[in-house]
């Protein structure tokens, strides 16, 4: 049986094994699956709120904090070792709009947790929603 994205449906039931704890009312977990860019598989599992029941779904926007970390340094890791960037480049080469006294950090001062650079969280105005963007922390950063 094909899907609504002309896919077989055969990995269902072996996902839906996998996330078996994520199921019913219990909070939530979304997947998406991916090859070549395509969408393969696209489900969503258990509740993104559990106070209000309400289910999750494959545009649930999940608040990671610090979770992606290891994955953000691994992906510069392998940009580094593909020579697309140097862990010594400035990092305002990647992020130029950053003020200049962030001239001599270096993506490696950020990956060591040395670059010197105030914890946005310290300058969140008051106000400002609950969950920032990465954009909204750039902007911070740069003031």
């Amino acid at each position: 049986m094909m899907n609504a994205m002309g896919h077989s449906d055969s990995n269902i039931p072996a996902m839906d094994h996998l996330l078996r704890a994520y199921q019913g009312a219990v909070p939530g977990a979304s997947v998406l699956v991916l090859q070549d860019g395509v969408p393969l598989f696209r489900r969503a599992y258990g509740l993104a709120n559990l106070e209000n029941q309400l289910a999750a779904s494959a545009a649930t926007n999940y608040r990671l904090a610090s979770m992606t970390k290891q994955f953000t340094s691994a992906a510069i890791l392998l940009l580094a070792e593909d020579a697309r960037l140097r862990l010594d480049d400035p990092v305002r080469q990647w992020l130029p709009t950053l003020p200049g006294a962030a001239n001599e950090i270096t993506i490696r001062h950020l990956l060591t947790h040395t670059s010197g650079l105030i914890d946005y969280e310290d300058v969140i105005p008051d106000g400002a929603p609950a969950q920032l963007h990465d954009a909204d922390v750039l902007k911070l950063l740069e003031a």
